[in-house]
């Protein structure tokens, strides 16, 4: 992994509610703010986005396993 500063989980969810303001920074100010480069912020906001899919796709799953029986 890399190097230097890390996030850590409070700063993480603060990030998170930043992103989701309707006039958020651009990453690279968030992460200015937060003292880190814009990747981590980038990377936090993908992992987001993949727990979100992952989520949907098991509520389609429970869904379709419902209707099914």
């Amino acid at each position: 992994w890399g190097v230097g500063p890390r996030l850590n989980d409070e700063q993480r969810l603060q990030v998170l509610d930043l992103v989701e303001q309707p006039s958020s920074p651009s990453l690279r100010n968030i992460g200015r703010q937060f003292g880190v480069t814009e990747y981590p912020i980038r990377s936090l906001i993908k992992i987001l986005h993949t727990i979100v899919l992952l989520i949907r796709l098991n509520l389609c799953i429970v869904f379709v396993k419902i209707n099914i029986t």
